[in-house]
């Protein structure tokens, strides 16, 4: 049995019916719709409120959450500097990311820390993007939760954070070599994995994890749309579920 245990498909937006989105979850368990958030306006990837909210009726009687946010721009800045920040976010994601795209980001130490405590009180995952310019926000985050693991327990939660290996960028480009597994941490992988080469790609990422307990996620993106970038394209979106689903073996979900 594989390691892989979720298949993250990211910036649905407009140009979709979220109805359409609720069926592929059905179907392929395995499935986590990626939502982008930030101060971006008529922009592709980036849903409108309405739309959202027509998602959050579409998944409403799903019985786990299905969608992380992925946060840009300003809520980014925010989540690393502001102290007095507000999620922004669907009631029905499980996840947040942290959007860095390889650009060195300013942080303010007291400020992430609390942030991401105030996310384990919600129960929401992290995801930091491990991008070769901002690998150090993991180690901090890592140090973060084992230095505030004995009280947060002691509230019943702790910090749940996770790097993804992305260094791509968004832009849709294959690494030379998949990054290896973070030795503290759980972690995922993107950056050009598309239904045409998700089932090579899986065989790679797959080798590094022999002997390993834990297991790992995929996200796509950017080879998920069209040509034009203006359509989040469910043909490529099923075809990629589909042969990640087949070549891992699973029914279960995450």
């Amino acid at each position: 049995m594989s390691h892989l245990n979720r298949i993250t498909v990211t910036g649905a937006d407009d140009s979709v019916d979220p109805q359409r989105l609720a069926e592929l979850a059905r179907k392929y368990s395995m499935a986590e719709f990626g939502i982008l958030f930030g101060n971006h306006s008529d922009v592709p990837r980036f849903p409108s409120p309405g739309w959202v909210n027509r998602l959050e009726l579409a998944f409403a009687d799903f019985p786990s959450r299905r969608m992380s946010a992925h946060h840009c721009g300003r809520l980014a800045h925010d989540f690393l500097c502001n102290p007095r920040r507000s999620f922004s976010r669907s009631r029905y994601c499980a996840r947040m990311q942290v959007n860095t795209h390889g650009t060195t980001a300013d942080v303010d130490s007291e400020a992430f820390a609390r942030n991401l405590a105030e996310a384990s009180r919600h129960d929401w995952q992290v995801i930091l993007q491990l991008d070769q310019a901002n690998d150090d926000l993991f180690e901090f985050a890592l140090h973060e939760r084992d230095r505030q693991a004995e009280r947060l327990r002691h509230d019943g939660n702790f910090i749940n954070v996770v790097g993804l290996h992305d260094r791509s960028h968004g832009a849709g480009v294959l690494p030379p070599a998949w990054p290896s597994p973070v030795a503290n941490g759980r972690c995922g992988y993107a950056g050009g994995l598309s239904p045409d080469n998700v089932a090579a790609e899986l065989e790679k990422i797959e080798s590094l994890y022999a002997g390993r307990p834990d297991g790992y996620w995929i996200d796509s993106e950017t080879r998920l749309r069209s040509e034009d970038d203006s359509v989040f394209d469910l043909e490529k979106v099923e075809a990629f579920l589909a042969r990640a689903t087949e070549w891992a073996g699973k029914t279960g979900s995450f």
